[in-house]
């Protein structure tokens, strides 16, 4: 976490064809269809990066940010009604120069915008960028209109993998539902925990001079610009580390700062995608997929958060367990109902679609009851309010709602993970440590 400055440009990044780890990173999270009357959604990861690849072959015309034209999204749908199109959502907003888009001139005040959604109708010599935190669509210009019909064919070719959906508004507008039931695998895995030694081998420069002050409940080293905690009883690892220059703090320097430090601290990131940016915070979240579908899970297992909590420090908090071989024979099939339905549940349970910030499939981390080297990733409905997730059995009594609960294919049983009760706060899908106190400590007895 040394480096002042990115390691890859713009317009290394821009490259036709140039299938650099960062693009994986920043993949949309979903591929959306319509043929002007329905719309169909795939969270196909291989769809996705082939899909990504095209858009990345596509030219943009010399534009500016005076000259770049912007209508209210209010007035796109209208446009685009009964149009066929194709979608590319992402998992939070993300700077338009990270699209990577084959221009030299997105880059300034124009590379920062920040977009949701790519929308591209059929023919069209525009391509549009949806922000729907603003309510905004900003219309890029094209050298030439892409190849529909190619884009079309690989959608055939994968069709078993979309399902209908629903464009809704929740707290902004411009949300796909899922509006079927989908059949999401239940998976095991063996967990595997990174040692000590690894970490200051990996995080700094002479691992054999810095200070131990471990105890029973973390691990704690220190350098005079850096500190390294590893909590003992849930492997949480907080790193921070001071500089003596000043840190560019706006959204496209952060994230990629962001990723570089992610590239030192997980090598392997193929199953890492951008996942949260807080502006308020000035951090970034990448979250660890299978199949498409993000990981929930507290102590950081299966996120890694990097940002600059003050002037002339880095942080980054991230986790020493991880998991990469699967237990094929363990795999279950669990039948989901459809988000639609999903969010008439909250409204009659008094949650409005106008406090919810999304509703997405995701795989919730339990460790197995069976070993303690193994977890068990369980399909469920992954609620975001004000940012935070909470799974459906916290927010609802499922228990109560039979026809709404996610059930095993092989035995039609119903999967409980948690539920409600009445004397009871719906508690977060992720707790997570304070480390930063034990930090503190280490800081205060480094001083004495």
């Amino acid at each position: 976490m040394e480096a002042k400055t990115t390691a890859l440009t713009p317009t290394q990044i821009a490259n036709p064809g140039d299938k650099t780890p960062l693009l994986k990173v920043f993949r949309p999270v979903s591929l959306v269809y319509s043929d002007g009357e329905g719309f169909w959604q795939s969270r196909e990861a291989n769809l996705l990066t082939h899909f990504n690849e095209k858009m990345t072959q596509l030219k943009v015309d010399k534009l500016d940010l005076d000259s770049l034209k912007k209508e209210s999204l209010a007035d796109y749908i209208q446009e685009s009604h009964n149009k066929e199109m194709i979608e590319l959502e992402y998992a939070d907003q993300i700077p338009l120069q990270l699209l990577g888009l084959t221009s030299d001139d997105i880059s300034g005040e124009l590379g920062q915008i920040p977009i949701n959604l790519i929308s591209y109708p059929r023919d069209s010599r525009m391509l549009y960028l949806i922000d729907r935190e603003e309510g905004l669509v900003y219309s890029l210009p094209l050298k030439a209109p892409a190849n529909f019909d190619d884009l079309k064919t690989s959608i055939d070719e994968n069709k078993n993998g979309f399902k209908a959906v629903k464009r809704v508004d929740l707290k902004t507008p411009y949300h796909y539902l899922l509006d079927d039931k989908v059949e999401v695998k239940a998976l095991s895995y063996i967990l595997e925990r990174q040692s000590n030694a690894a970490y200051l081998q990996l995080l700094f420069n002479l691992p054999d001079q810095v200070n131990d002050y471990s105890d029973v409940e973390s691990a704690r080293y220190y350098t005079e610009n850096k500190g390294l905690v590893i909590n003992n009883s849930n492997f949480e690892i907080l790193f921070n580390q001071t500089v003596d220059y000043e840190l560019n703090t706006d959204p496209l320097s952060v994230i990629l700062q962001a990723y570089n430090d992610l590239q030192r601290i997980q090598a392997n990131n193929d199953n890492w995608i951008y996942s949260q940016y807080n502006h308020k915070e000035k951090n970034v979240t990448f979250r660890k997929v299978v199949g498409g579908i993000p990981i929930y899970g507290s102590n950081f297992v299966s996120r890694i958060r990097i940002g600059f909590p003050k002037d002339h420090t880095l942080q980054a908090k991230f986790s020493a367990l991880n998991i990469q071989t699967p237990l094929n024979d363990l795999t279950e099939n669990f039948e989901m109902q459809p988000a639609t339905s999903i969010m008439k549940l909250l409204e009659v349970n008094h949650i409005s679609s106008k406090d919810i910030d999304s509703i997405n499939i995701g795989y919730y981390w339990v460790p197995s009851s069976k070993s303690n080297r193994l977890i068990s990733l369980v399909p469920c409905w992954m609620i975001e309010k004000d940012g935070t997730y909470f799974m459906l059995d916290e927010l609802v009594d499922m228990t109560k709602n039979e026809a709404y609960v996610t059930r095993n294919t092989a035995n039609d049983v119903p999967v409980y993970i948690k539920h409600n009760r009445s004397d009871q706060e719906a508690q977060p899908a992720e707790v997570d440590s304070n480390n930063e106190e034990v930090f503190k400590e280490m800081n205060q007895a480094q001083s004495r």
